[in-house]
């Protein structure tokens, strides 16, 4: 028994030594190292900043560049200071790195710190000048060294190079060219690929006004063929003023250009540079053997008032959308243009200003009359006879109230005449002869008519009115020289009232040639 106790009891110690060993083993820590922060940026001021180690072991610093940082070494966790001074490198950062070891583990930190911001600033980066040459002065705000370039010859600039702030003198020559030209001149540093572009733009040469004149009439006269004009011919060696049918106005401009008839024998369409004539405010061209069609530059004479280039039989197309640009235009005339084709467009009757509108013989015209006709409220004179317009008067035509002289005879109108016509007080000439389509009674209107005119002449002869004379008619105002209507379809009987006018007289009237004879197989029973 003795001897089983006593094993018992070296056992028992064997196992307290063997769970002693194992608890120590077990309490054994496994070596550990953390930073806050792994990556360092720092101002170009420089500075300090702290890094918490987190260790329970021993450290110590590996630094290669050589920073500033305390402790260099310790035992488990520690804060380290890193101080810097300023970087000098101008736009270039300071990098570096340190590590922080233990027996079994590292870490490593990267340092970036930044260097001087690099300045480079130019005010004026959008110069403009001039045809004339020049010099321009660049100011330039800048803390690093600079070079300046031009990309054209004709540019330069001095000095080429510099350091910090300054100014750059940018110089240029006289551009004949009409054509604008620019240059970039650009300013900068390469090592820091930094760069500011300045760009300049130099108008192409202007010509003394007058002098431009002179040359465009110069190319009207060649592209016309001048030696060949019949007569009027420009000597190109004299000055300007004594060309004939040129005017000059006080400025030395060209203001009018008015060609006599048949001057110019070749035949080829109007000459496109005529648009450039920018202070041109009348052009006559009337039957000069043009063809084609009117030029689009002519849309760009804004200042003219008046524009004939009536009897080219031979200009074709329609009347130009651009005649709405003309807002200065006061007479238009392009009679007898046979070749002309179309309705009349829009911009025609935008044409405020207009006192004179002329389109008589122009047959190729035709359509009905727009009422926006009632816009050209300032007309005085309306021609458009022996065009065939369709349809019927429009009713606007009431608002022309300055109307003194309207022509509409040999055209495909038709009855009704608007009522508003009739309202018009200022009317001294009515041309509606030949109208075949006017085909009803006479227009009792006329009748109630009133003008502030001196004389008053209504033509309605050659047409195709029937019935007779209505009664209404002798208030005809006693102003009225000239009433036609012979060589119509009318017949019965006149009324007496009618003969009792003061102008039923051989004198005025003369009843006998002007009314009384009519188509045959028509005539009245009372007309002697």
């Amino acid at each position: 028994m003795r001897c089983f106790s006593g094993i018992k009891r070296f056992i028992a110690i064997i196992a307290t030594i063997a769970a002693v060993y194992t608890g120590c083993r077990e309490a054994e820590q496994q070596p550990e190292l953390s930073l806050s922060a792994s990556k360092i940026n720092l101002p170009q001021s420089g500075g300090w900043v702290d890094l918490i180690v987190y260790s329970n072991t021993s450290w110590h610093l590996e630094n290669p560049h050589g920073y500033d940082i305390i402790p260099e070494s310790g035992m488990g966790s520690a804060s380290l200071r890193l101080s810097v001074g300023e970087n000098p490198n101008l736009g270039v950062p300071l990098r570096g790195s340190f590590v922080i070891k233990t027996t079994t583990l590292s870490q490593s930190v990267e340092i970036t710190q930044a260097g001087i911001p690099p300045v480079l600033e130019i005010r004026d980066t959008v110069l403009e000048y001039d045809y004339r040459p020049a010099n321009h002065t660049i100011s330039i705000t800048a803390n690093l060294p600079w070079e300046a370039r031009s990309n054209k010859t004709w540019c330069s600039v001095l000095p080429s190079s510099g350091n910090g702030s300054g100014s750059l003198v940018v110089s240029f020559g006289e551009n004949r060219d009409p054509q604008a030209r620019t240059a970039i001149i650009t300013i900068g540093n390469n090592s820091l690929d930094l760069f500011t572009e300045v760009t300049l733009t130099q108008t192409g040469f202007v010509l003394d006004p007058r002098m431009q004149d002179s040359l465009i009439l110069a190319e009207f006269f060649l592209e016309t063929e001048g030696e060949t004009w019949t007569k009027n011919k420009w000597n190109l060696s004299a000055p300007m003023d004594t060309w004939e049918g040129v005017r000059l106005n006080v400025a030395g401009r060209v203001d009018s250009l008015a060609l006599a008839s048949g001057v110019i024998s070749r035949k080829g369409p109007v000459p496109a540079c005529l648009g450039k004539l920018s202070a041109l405010e009348q052009l006559t061209l009337n039957n000069n053997n043009f063809t084609g069609t009117l030029p689009q530059a002519l849309g760009d004479l804004v200042l003219l008032r008046r524009l004939s280039i009536s009897s080219n039989a031979a200009i074709t197309g329609s009347i130009p959308s651009w005649i709405g640009n003309l807002v200065a235009l006061e007479r238009l005339s392009l009679s007898g243009m046979t070749g002309l084709t179309g309705e009349l467009p829009a911009g025609l009757f935008s044409l405020t200003s207009l006192t004179d509108l002329n389109l008589v013989g122009c047959s190729g015209l035709g359509g009905p009359i727009s009422p926006a006709i009632g816009n050209l409220t300032r007309l005085t004179n309306l021609q458009m006879s022996n065009v065939p317009f369709t349809g019927t008067l429009p009713a606007t035509i009431g608002q022309l109230k300055d109307l003194r002289s309207l022509g509409l005879f040999n055209t495909k109108l038709e009855l009704p005449l608007p009522d508003a016509f009739f309202d018009l007080e200022n009317l001294a000439s009515v041309l509606f002869q030949q109208n075949a389509y006017f085909n009803g009674p006479l227009p009792a209107g006329f009748g109630r008519m009133k003008t502030k005119a001196e004389r008053l002449s209504i033509r309605l002869e050659n047409c195709n009115f029937t019935g007779t004379i209505p009664a209404e008619w002798a208030g005809i105002p006693d102003v009225t020289s000239q009433l036609r209507v012979q060589g119509n379809r009318l017949s019965g009987t006149i009324p007496p009232i009618m003969k009792q006018h003061t102008c039923w007289t051989p004198s005025v009237w003369n009843p006998a040639v002007y009314i009384c004879p009519q188509q045959p197989g028509y005539g009245f029973d009372n007309c002697d």
